[in-house]
């Protein structure tokens, strides 16, 4: 039921996305579109689970040990949902990060570890047609389950580390960074918080069904949680005074200097060039003014409000 309400929240987000940002790559709208019909599927595959339990076996209890072709189909899909998702997250943090091999390495290496991992869980477990065998393949799941959430709290902690060391000390420019740092807590912490008690509940109680619970709607909150990313851009421009076009916010220039009004001198303030979204993400653009000839083109409006 619960994963119901989410999917109902995520192709309503879904609808407003492609009602909001015609404009976007359409690398961007066919990734909106392969995750809603992924969840699409997942959510068939809850139903014809519950059909199976509750409506075709009504009264067989030897039918509750066993599990089915769609609860099995559904580790999978619900880890590809999830690798995406992470692979979108991986490519924020490579732009913030300006090309940090590292970082975006370590966050590829645990999506495909997760993704690995619960592809051989699925494999397995056509071989395990009882519940009661599955502690037979629990470090497998285990491991497929702890690469998930250790690759959503290096997400989340990676960019709100970047964007909080790109602070430069300009109300506009800080306010700006101070919020992208409150939606990447927001939609990372709720990922991660139950990514970890999947992990927890599973290790300590593999042989019950609680850990399926958190599993069933897992997926429909990554798929959640990167929509809200999208949608919130309008929301941002008008909350900052930017103008609703196709614009990005690219990079801090090295240099950006103003003119102080009234004594004709002139501040220079040192920042760190970043690229703080790519474009399909956040598109929180400033619209870009000459601030000086040692920055035009690249520098961002942000003399107004110094």
């Amino acid at each position: 039921m619960l994963a119901t309400v989410l999917y109902g929240a995520l192709t309503l987000q879904t609808y407003v996305y492609y009602q909001h940002y015609p404009t976007d790559r359409p690398t961007m709208k066919s990734l909106i579109a392969v995750l809603w019909i992924m969840n699409t599927f997942h959510m068939v595959l809850l139903i014809l689970t519950l059909y199976h339990y509750l409506i075709r076996s009504f009264g067989n209890y030897e039918a509750l040990a066993v599990s089915t072709w769609e609860l099995r189909i559904h580790v999978f899909t619900n880890c590809f949902i999830a690798f995406l998702v992470q692979l979108f997250f991986a490519c924020r943090v490579w732009r913030v990060s300006e090309g940090n091999r590292v970082v975006t390495g370590s966050i590829i290496f645990f999506a495909c570890s997760a993704l690995g991992f619960g592809s051989t869980t699925t494999i397995k477990s056509f071989s395990l047609l009882r519940f009661t065998q599955l502690p037979e393949i629990e470090w497998i799941v285990g491991m497929s389950l702890g690469s998930t959430a250790v690759c959503d709290i290096l997400i989340t902690m990676g960019l709100c580390y970047l964007l909080n060391r790109s602070r430069t000390h300009f109300k506009r420019t800080d306010s700006i960074i101070n919020t992208l740092i409150a939606y990447s807590l927001c939609t990372g912490l709720l990922t991660t918080l139950f990514a970890l008690v999947n992990l927890a509940t599973f290790m300590a109680m593999p042989t019950n069904m609680i850990h399926l619970t958190i599993g069933f709607f897992l997926g429909k909150l990554y798929t959640n949680s990167l929509l809200a990313t999208l949608n919130m851009r309008k929301d941002t421009r008008a909350k900052f005074g930017m103008p609703d076009i196709d614009m990005e916010l690219r990079k801090f220039v090295p240099s950006v200097e103003r003119t102080c009004h009234g004594c004709g001198t002139v501040a220079s303030r040192e920042g760190k060039p970043l690229e703080i979204f790519m474009q399909q993400t956040t598109n929180l653009h400033a619209d870009s003014e000459s601030l000086g000839s040692r920055s035009k083109g690249k520098e961002i409006n942000l003399g107004q409000n110094m």
